[in-house]
């Protein structure tokens, strides 16, 4: 089994409507988002790092390795506010159910493997951040866009002797992230214009958003925005204050 770095790599960025729960390791739609090919070559480059009880590994890398009897982990540090993505994959084991040398009767069976991430003290486990537990795939898959600096650890929990595959990549977090998180929240691709925008005597904004051949925008005045167009401008002021610019009539 090869490690997963193209789905640890793919960016999300792409796709406001992302999400994954506990156990649903995957969005229904997008998968694990968008293929990148310099984030699977740097999770590639950095290399197999072996799980350890008295060692750190980096805060990107991969390992092919077995389950044991206990927990499996992976202690890891970042300096600063990162973005994580961690995705934990084995294989199904197909047998055939007949005892004769003849194939016909394929049976199948999936071990139950979950993936789960701590803070750590030294080589401690501490609180439990975040987890993918789902009891029915083959994949879990760990994602934050906000990983505060510090220590953690990776534990790798389930039946022994099962094969796997686990990547991950942390990456310093843009001021963009920050942007994306609040059109999320705020549903951005079904924002209408603001109502009652006053086109006379204020400064209107007109918020463009691209990717791929989607394209959504939305006018705005900020001195006068409520509710939701309030916080968009808020958020367009604190996390992309160098593209707010005015035009020139």
């Amino acid at each position: 089994m090869a490690p997963r770095p193209t789905r640890t790599g793919a960016t999300k960025s792409e796709f406001l409507t992302w999400s994954r729960t506990q156990t649903r390791p995957l969005d229904s739609v997008y998968g694990a988002g968008e293929l990148n090919i310099l984030n699977s070559y740097n999770i590639l480059v950095a290399g197999e790092q072996e799980k350890s009880t008295s060692a750190t590994v980096s805060s990107t890398g991969w390992d092919f390795s077995t389950t044991t009897s206990g927990s499996d982990l992976y202690f890891f540090e970042v300096t600063d506010q990162h973005e994580l993505s961690a995705i934990l994959t084995w294989n199904r084991v197909i047998t055939d159910g007949y005892s004769s040398p003849s194939w016909g009767n394929p049976q199948s069976s999936l071990a139950n493997l979950d993936l789960k991430l701590y803070s750590a003290d030294g080589f401690v486990l501490g609180d439990l951040v975040d987890q993918s537990i789902s009891s029915i795939d083959n994949v879990e898959h760990i994602y934050s866009t906000y990983l505060a600096a510090g220590r953690y650890a990776f534990e790798i929990a389930g039946v022994s002797g099962v094969e796997y595959s686990l990547a991950w990549q942390t990456i310093p977090e843009p001021t963009t992230l920050g942007l994306l998180a609040a059109l999320r929240r705020l549903k951005f691709d079904r924002l209408d214009d603001q109502p009652d925008v006053p086109y006379f005597g204020v400064d209107l904004w007109l918020v463009e958003r691209a990717s791929g051949s989607f394209y959504h925008d939305v006018v705005m005045a900020p001195d006068s925005a409520r509710g939701f167009y309030r916080e968009l401008a808020l958020s367009l002021r604190q996390h992309l204050k160098e593209a707010l610019r005015p035009i020139e009539r």
